[in-house]
């Protein structure tokens, strides 16, 4: 921020550029507004009152502010993480009212409605960011003259960044974040540029659908008469037939029609106008513009994956990568980092973390690998370091490929065809003995001792005996 005579000065010139009245900023809005159920004036929130749109930026922003930021150096050979990083402090504890993650959300909120995000930042006697606040983009405009590089910011009153008055601030005091610039590298398009003609025929369909419910579901119409009545008494009949058929109160009373009145029904019916399937195009719309699965606004008619990480990193590979990446390269530039050799980094872990089997899967291998250590992984658990854990392991079996490629033992022969086989020959048995193969054989069985004699035995008439 600028002070003292160099403000006057600077403020002065802009004056006198674009006129006395260009730094008359302030929104003066009616009282009780907010009691009415409508948008503050000027305040241009009114697109948000659609259901689709408001989903669609609060889940882009908060997928975004739900991941811590780490500060990371690379000398080219191996990067560490800086753990005691001034400028994540400053964007885990911004300011005495917001959270970090409130702060990221209402940025990237503000650059998906408006196209445009400001972070104000307040410096202490080291010139070191203290504090940031996030600026309602409305508030805020680039002031520089046609043809020339210099420009400047030029800020309304808004009194919890600490300023009380329209003030002009310089592009070094100034973080500004933006989506898609086309003529104008300084100014973001909004997606709703895009979605607003969705946006616009959603909530008319759904204010329509608002009237025809409290009416109890019937279509307006007129009331008719052969008789000729005077003007007086047609609004009398029209205000009676009002107040007593129309809102939930009158819904499902008995008309009792006078002077020969009939009732006609002009429009159609809910059915017939397919109110459903019209509404569920504006919802596919805005998703469309902002490159968010239908399911993550509600849509769930054509989901056909079985796993929530598998919808996840589509959802993070089509819509929240870039919009990660271009606002990592802007805080780096903005704390003074290049880039390469040290930079901010959105923690990606803190995404994947909705199935466990899969991430613990996914540890496993990465330590067994060498690519992380235990302590490594434990920490991404959220667990404790343990001892001796901060070292790479691998297993024994593993060897470089310049070993393999040098031993011989490991070349396979190629197997011999079956007709090429040997054949081994056998040496011929030796002569077998009856004798010596009996006296053996009996040997075995009765162990060295002499047969026993058979008893005697008779048979047949002639009582010959047989042994």
């Amino acid at each position: 921020m600028l002070g003292g005579a160099m403000l006057t000065r600077v403020t002065n010139w802009v004056q006198r550029q674009l006129g006395s009245g260009a730094t008359n900023l302030r929104l003066v809005w009616p009282e009780h507004w907010w009691q009415s159920g409508r948008d503050a004036p000027g305040s241009g929130l009114g697109g948000l009152s659609f259901p689709p749109l408001y989903t669609a930026i609060d889940v882009i922003s908060s997928d975004i502010a739900r991941l811590p930021m780490r500060h990371w150096r690379d000398d080219g050979e191996s990067r560490h993480e800086v753990r005691h990083s001034w400028a994540t402090s400053v964007l885990d504890e911004p300011n005495d009212y917001q959270t970090g993650f409130d702060l990221i959300k209402q940025l990237v909120a503000s650059v998906l409605y408006r196209g445009n995000g400001y972070l104000y930042p307040i410096r202490n006697g080291r010139h070191q960011v203290e504090k940031l606040h996030c600026l309602f983009p409305d508030y805020v405009w680039v002031s520089r003259l046609s043809g020339q590089a210099d420009y400047f910011y030029q800020v309304g009153q808004q009194p919890l960044a600490d300023l009380n008055t329209t003030v002009m601030v310089p592009p070094r005091d100034m973080f500004h974040h933006r989506i898609l610039t086309l003529n104008d590298p300084l100014f973001g398009v909004s997606p709703l540029v895009a979605a607003a003609a969705s946006c616009s025929a959603g909530l008319a369909i759904l204010r329509s659908t608002d009237r025809f419910f409290n009416r109890m579901a019937r279509p307006s119409g007129i009331l008719s008469t052969d008789a000729k009545i005077d003007q007086q008494a047609a609004d009398r009949i029209k205000e009676r037939f009002q107040r007593l058929f129309s809102g939930e109160e009158g819904a499902g009373d008995v008309a009792v029609l006078e002077q020969g009145l009939k009732w006609e029904a002009l429009t159609m019916s809910a059915v017939d106008a397919q109110l459903i399937e019209q509404l569920r195009w504006t919802v596919e719309d805005v998703a469309r513009v902002y490159r968010v699965p239908g399911f993550m606004i509600g849509d769930l008619k054509n989901v056909s994956y079985n796993s929530s990480e598998q919808l996840t990193r589509q959802y993070w590979n089509g819509c929240l990568s870039s919009h990660m990446r271009a606002l990592e390269q802007r805080l780096s530039q903005f704390f003074g980092m290049d880039g390469r050799t040290e930079y901010l980094e959105f923690d990606l872990d803190q995404m994947f973390r909705a199935e466990l089997l899969q991430r613990t899967e996914a540890l496993t291998k990465s330590v067994q690998g060498g690519l992380r250590t235990p302590n490594e992984a434990r920490r991404i658990e959220g667990l404790n370091a343990l001892p001796g854990g901060d070292q790479i392991f691998m297993q024994q079996q593993m060897v470089p490929v310049e070993q393999l490629a040098s031993r011989t033992d490991l070349t396979p022969k190629p197997p011999m065809m079956p007709a090429q086989a040997p054949q081994r020959e056998l040496p011929p048995p030796p002569p077998l003995d009856p004798t010596t193969l009996t006296d053996a054989l009996m040997a075995e069985v009765f162990a060295g001792a002499p047969p026993p004699r058979l008893p005697r035995l008779v048979y047949g008439r002639s009582g010959r005996t047989y042994h």
